[in-house]
């Protein structure tokens, strides 16, 4: 299942802007998953978006024992989509809590 936690303001800038917080309890075997434009809009030759499902997609389809197997898996998806030229910066943030086993 996915909790997508829509922007509650802007990263970076230099214009006045509020906040909100939001809260989600991450349980274990639950992936936190941060990642900027710069990922789901990137776009391959026939100018087709990435876009947030084929990530949703690979993310889920691996366990997150550690959090750099997936990273890698989804950046390696992302440039088999786009032949690796991207237009713009991709950051993808992931934490992976550990199930008690």
């Amino acid at each position: 299942m996915i909790v997508e936690l829509n922007p509650t303001g802007p990263l970076l800038g230099v214009f006045p802007c509020t906040w909100r917080t939001r809260t989600v309890r991450i349980k274990p075997g639950d992936k936190l998953v941060v990642y900027t434009d710069g990922l789901s809009e990137a776009r391959n030759s026939a100018r087709d978006f990435y876009g947030i499902e084929r990530l949703a997609a690979t993310i889920l389809a691996m366990p997150c024992i550690e959090a750099a197997p997936v990273v890698k898996s989804c950046l390696a998806d992302l440039h088999t989509f786009n032949s690796g030229r991207l237009s713009d910066h991709v950051t993808l943030v992931m934490v992976c809590r550990a199930s008690p086993e």
